[in-house]
């Protein structure tokens, strides 16, 4: 990444991306073909929803187990710890997973519950991913030069453990979208593409509506241009 992570200020436009993700040569695709069982882990409620919501609608719907593990809660989304914010984040991301599941195949849902902004400092990270990776034959998680401390730590460690069980990883971007730069930035050399159909693309856009906390205020996390990274046809992963 070329800047530092500040969520509120202006970044790169969804089109300057979609210029180059968008081409016909830009072809490597994600299979689903064998996945039966899909552990999708968010640093912060709405990262598996922005990051992956259509993957997990698509999983869920092929009839894939999914289990998402949320490492915080999010409380300190507008500055010091708050449990009421860390409470309604937690309300609206149980909301967004119940649209990416199936009624008769359910996303399930894991909570940590560790403290937002220090996952770098944990030094049991890594353990606490082992066992949840070893059960699943993919895993879906942030990358680790995503640009948010808790997304480079949280990737770091899942990379690590997939690695040593042997298990399928691929990274999804979430803050690369906003600070990276088109004609600079190599991380999309190992990009696949995951294309939406129209059931999984309405699922995730119900999920992302259930996030209204983040949307509020002077300088929102989730403006609606910063939305529009994650309103493509498509989903990326790097692999």
């Amino acid at each position: 990444m070329s800047r530092p992570f500040v969520h509120y200020e202006p970044g790169t436009r969804p089109e300057a991306w979609s210029a180059l993700l968008d081409r016909p040569t830009f072809a490597r695709d994600l299979s689903l073909a064998n996945v039966r069982r899909a552990l999708v882990v968010a640093p912060h409620p709405d990262d598996e929803t922005l990051g992956a919501g259509g993957l997990i609608a698509s999983l869920t719907a092929r009839g894939a187990l999914v289990t998402v593990l949320s490492l915080t809660h999010g409380e300190r989304a507008f500055g010091p710890a708050d449990p009421i914010v860390g409470f309604e984040r937690r309300r609206e991301q149980c909301g967004a997973l119940r649209c990416l599941g199936q009624p008769r195949n359910p996303v399930q849902f894991v909570q940590l519950g560790l403290p937002e902004g220090a996952l770098s400092e944990d030094p049991f990270l890594a353990s606490r991913l082992s066992q949840p990776v070893r059960e699943h034959d993919l895993c879906i998680g942030p990358w680790e030069g995503d640009g948010h401390p808790d997304h480079a730590a949280t990737g770091a460690a899942l990379g690590e453990e997939c690695g040593r069980a042997g298990v399928a990883y691929v990274a999804y971007p979430i803050w690369a979208w906003h600070w990276g730069l088109p004609d600079t930035d190599t991380f999309l050399e190992r990009a696949v593409r995951f294309e939406l159909d129209a059931c999984a693309a309405q699922a995730k856009a119900a999920a992302l509506e259930c996030y209204q906390s983040q949307r509020r205020g002077f300088a929102p996390l989730l403006s609606e241009e910063f939305l529009d990274h994650f309103r493509r046809p498509y989903e990326v992963f790097l692999s």
